[in-house]
């Protein structure tokens, strides 16, 4: 069975995100030190944060109380077959 590693899962959690935070994609953008276009892509699944943005989207969530426990990087691979 190949293992994948969770990639599909990130545009949720930065929409997800973002929206608990009740910002804009340039809000957030400006708070995680990014750009608008990273940010959309990051939603649309056209590309995925590096880990120093996801270190930072963690840090944000953990301070608005937005569950971070379940975050894609904490889990474990899925195995398809």
């Amino acid at each position: 069975m190949p293992r994948l590693p969770i990639r599909h899962d990130w545009p949720q959690v930065v929409l997800l995100l973002r929206e608990h935070r009740l910002e804009s994609q340039a809000e957030l953008a400006e708070a995680l030190g990014s750009s608008l276009s990273s940010i959309s892509k990051w939603e649309r699944g056209e590309a995925v944060p590096g880990p120093r943005y996801r270190r930072k989207m963690e840090q944000l969530a953990r301070a608005a109380g937005f569950p971070v426990s379940d975050w894609p990087e904490r889990r474990t691979r899925l195995s398809f077959g």
